[in-house]
């Protein structure tokens, strides 16, 4: 990571998969820094929810740049009406997508309900997005957090929904606050981006930072069986999540 949205503090390859790992002072501004240099390329991005990313999605409202290449999805989703303050939508309008002129913004129906509003966003994803030589819709770009016990999107640990074939998903019983429905990217659709950026940040998280990207992959641990089939995966952290090594 160079320039002025970050400095180098350590980098890492993980000896059990293709990964950078970047430990990064200011890394809502590295994090933004990587999504922007998607947003010049163009294509199909998705955006993680939660409070998590807000940081780097205001530094992202502040860049200049062209947005009109951008079809704009989301990760995950928290079913509940888009003007509800949980709204993972709502949240990432008011710190980004209301400053910026994106070619569309992709929102998940959560009106049809969890099971349904998946169903439906998986139809539209591969409707829209560019196919990869997999037969899966391969995003330009797939942001992703990482929860204190290890989830990723809306994807529980140890959750049937792991195991899902189906590229969209709806969970029924998630596994942090707010305990309300769910729709996320499954794994198989996360493993055929063409790059997925982690960005974890706060020490209630090193634990699983640790789980995720420096132990064996394990149910335990969605976010460690994140494995881009033929693409980049790059981790972003802020020291009080970065794990002793």
């Amino acid at each position: 990571m160079s320039g002025s949205n970050g400095t180098e503090d350590d980098v890492h390859e993980a000896a059990n998969r293709a990964m950078q790992l970047w430990v990064v002072e200011d890394f809502d501004g590295a994090a933004a820094e990587v999504v922007a240099q998607a947003v010049r390329r163009g294509g199909h991005v998705a955006l993680a929810g939660g409070d998590g990313p807000q940081g780097a999605y205001a530094r992202l409202a502040a860049m200049d740049l062209d947005w009109s290449g951008v079809t704009v999805w989301f990760s995950d989703e928290r079913v509940v009406p888009r003007d509800d303050g949980r709204s993972n939508t709502g949240a990432a309008r008011r710190s980004l997508l209301d400053h910026v002129r994106p070619r569309s913004i992709e929102l998940v129906r959560t009106e049809l309900g969890a099971e349904a509003a998946a169903a439906d966003y998986a139809r539209r994803i591969r409707d829209s997005v560019p196919i990869g030589d997999d037969g899966v819709p391969r995003f330009d770009l797939v942001l992703l957090g990482l929860g204190p016990d290890g989830h990723t999107g809306s994807l529980p640990p140890r959750g049937g929904e792991l195991d899902a074939t189906a590229l969209v998903v709806g969970v029924p019983n998630p596994s942090l606050p707010p305990l309300v429905p769910r729709v996320t990217f499954a794994l198989p659709l996360l493993a055929a981006a063409a790059h997925v950026v982690f960005h974890v940040g706060g020490p209630e998280t090193a634990a699983a930072v640790h789980a995720a990207f420096f132990e064996t992959p394990s149910r335990a641990t969605p976010g460690s069986l994140v494995h881009p089939a033929d693409g980049a995966l790059t981790v972003l952290l802020d020291p009080e999540s970065a794990p002793d090594r």
